[in-house]
């Protein structure tokens, strides 16, 4: 079970490491394909510092993963991919409408106004 769970902690940082850069890629990097919800990356995110943490790590898995800084990177990327997908356009709780494209900003983005004060 050992050698099993050295074999998963190997693959994830690889994987991990290899999930390029750019749009989408948290979650590339959270291995998340159909369920890009907040609670879906929540959850992923959990389950990968599982896996990842230092003090789970085992000093032979760490190296044939490619050593302290390779696992560490991997863990910070994971970080990293849970705060874009927690900032994504795609997982908020409510849908975008579709007449607010790239650039244009949605009544949810723009800040409160105030209303206007009656003049004495």
């Amino acid at each position: 079970a050992e050698q099993r769970s050295d074999e998963d902690f190997i693959a994830e940082v690889k994987r991990i490491n290899l999930a390029g850069q750019g749009p989408g890629s948290f979650a590339r990097v959270l291995g998340l394909r159909d369920d890009l919800t907040p609670q879906a990356a929540k959850k992923r995110f959990k389950e990968l510092m599982l896996v990842l943490h230092p003090d789970k790590r085992r000093p032979e898995a760490e190296a044939r993963a490619g050593g302290k800084e390779v696992c560490d990177r991997a863990m910070e990327r994971v970080r990293e991919a849970l705060e874009k997908a927690q900032g994504h356009q795609g997982l908020h709780s409510r849908p975008r409408p579709p007449q607010y494209g790239p650039g244009v900003p949605s009544p949810w983005s723009m800040p409160p106004t105030r209303p206007a004060q009656p003049q004495q």
